[in-house]
């Protein structure tokens, strides 16, 4: 490995505060499991993504599909427990050692271009994520589109939020961690904090963030570009069945050119195959001319989530190792004020 900056070049450091994290530095090429994944991605999911659409029959069978590809390897040392954050179905994963303290919590949104994807689905990235940061995980079962659209996934893991305030965790030592589109709900969550008087978390980490809702970025990038995975398409009406007739510019849902509230700390993870990127270098950019402390890693042959499989990548598993020391540091920062 090239003993470079946080992500090959290409990313801004995330500040003085996190100088107790060890950088990782991403490798020049990506493994031949990643190039292999992506060439079946390319072939398979990629083609039945851009024909799919969000009738009933579709989403009964992309839910089903991503629950049961969700399954797989999980770690020995994360127990798995069934609960409720109020009225909010969840999964609670919990490190049997808790290296980041006992009064600290992930909130994880899971992504599924806002109409798939569950608790079930994304329970062992999940518990992964609780391995490699010490952390204890609540994976909250959100309402989904097509039946409960915008802004339901919101509120619900605002409530999510506001649960764990309530458990008496403070905003420092809750981070919000994100994939696809559950990046795109945890930015519409940040701006909603303000106006409700809610503090703002401790820290942030985007996997592969879904920010673009018109899908401009996405289509002109995969025109240059293949996407292997993800498809504009696809994400283009998914997220027309979640805005069910909001403008995609509407302040509410625009998290990329809209309103900036006060962000905490970011690392945003994404491959370099991805339609996505473009908009992840903007957001990253908007962020830091905002004052905001944040990495852009981009991850070279790296496909969409490639975290969810890590499992059967190294990058995977080494993203991840990542993102648990990049919140275990941001843990460790806050505790002091956390304290007083």
């Amino acid at each position: 490995m090239t003993r470079e900056p946080y992500g090959g070049g290409r990313s801004e450091q995330p500040g003085t505060a996190s100088a107790s994290w060890e950088w990782l530095h991403t490798p020049p090429a990506p493994s031949p499991q990643s190039r292999r994944l992506a060439a079946t991605l390319s072939k398979t999911l990629r083609p039945i993504a851009d024909r799919l659409g969000t009738g009933p029959r579709e989403v009964r069978f992309a839910r089903m599909l991503f629950d049961t590809l969700g399954r797989g390897r999980r770690p020995s040392d994360v127990a798995r427990t069934r609960t409720v954050m109020g009225a909010i179905p969840a999964i609670h994963l919990a490190p049997r050692t808790a290296v980041a303290g006992s009064e600290s919590a992930v909130l994880y949104v899971h992504g599924g271009g806002f109409v798939f994807g569950s608790a079930r689905s994304h329970a062992g990235l999940a518990a992964w994520l609780a391995h490699h940061s010490g952390m204890p995980v609540w994976l909250p079962d959100y309402r989904r589109a097509p039946e409960d659209p915008f802004p339901a996934a919101r509120d619900d893991v605002l409530a999510a939020y506001r649960y764990l305030l309530g458990t008496g965790i403070p905003a420092a030592r809750i981070a919000l961690v994100g994939d696809s589109a559950g990046a795109h709900i945890i930015a519409e969550m940040l701006v909603q904090l303000a106006g409700r008087k809610l503090p703002v978390p401790g820290a942030v980490v985007l996997f592969s963030p879904l920010l673009d809702l018109t899908g401009e970025s996405m289509f002109a990038a995969d025109r240059l570009h293949r996407d292997p995975f993800a498809s504009p398409r696809y994400a283009l009406r998914a997220g027309a069945a979640y805005l069910n007739g909001t403008a995609p510019r509407d302040p509410l849902v625009d998290v990329l050119d809209g309103e900036l509230p006060r962000w905490p700390r970011t690392l945003i993870q994404i491959g370099d195959t991805e339609c996505m990127v473009p908009a992840a270098e903007h957001f990253a950019d908007r962020l830091r001319n905002a004052g905001t402390p944040v990495a852009l890693q981009i991850w070279p042959g790296q496909v969409h989530v490639f975290q969810s499989v890590a499992a059967r990548l190294p990058e995977g598993r080494a993203a991840l190792r990542e993102t648990g020391a990049f919140l275990a540091a941001q843990m460790a920062a806050a505790a002091p004020s956390a304290a007083s």
